[in-house]
């Protein structure tokens, strides 16, 4: 039988997913990116800069990241009686900056990787 303890850690998981295959796929298809809906194949898509950034940086890791541990959070909290200090406006609003940023450093990285892999080869001189 499926217990509050297993429901707090799935359901995040399952938020999580369903935003990285359907609500990131929404999100590019508004600014013009066409993606393809298996997440594994995304990397293929070539991506300026500002579009790695707030694309695969904010909407696709931060916001799915900060999605996760906040529901994370509060499910451990209304099913498992957790402590609700977690939850405050300061903890969030903290949550919400570091994954921000973090998301800004992922999109860079992608944006790095994706045009080293652009590059063509060099044959050794």
């Amino acid at each position: 039988m499926i217990g509050p303890q297993n429901l707090s850690i799935a359901l995040p998981f399952v938020l999580l997913i369903f935003w990285m295959v359907f609500v990131v796929q929404l999100i590019f298809s508004l600014f013009g990116v066409s993606l393809p809906l298996n997440p594994f194949k995304r990397r293929q898509v070539k991506l300026s800069l500002s579009q790695s950034i707030f694309l695969n940086g904010i909407f696709g890791y931060s916001a799915g990241m900060f999605l996760f541990t906040t529901s994370l959070e509060y499910f451990d909290w209304k099913l498992n009686g957790a402590s609700p200090d977690h939850l405050t406006f300061g903890r969030i609003v903290l949550n919400a900056s570091l994954w921000l940023a973090f998301g800004f450093v992922f999109g860079c990285m992608a944006y790095a990787l994706q045009k080293k892999g652009q590059e063509p080869s060099r044959p050794p001189a």
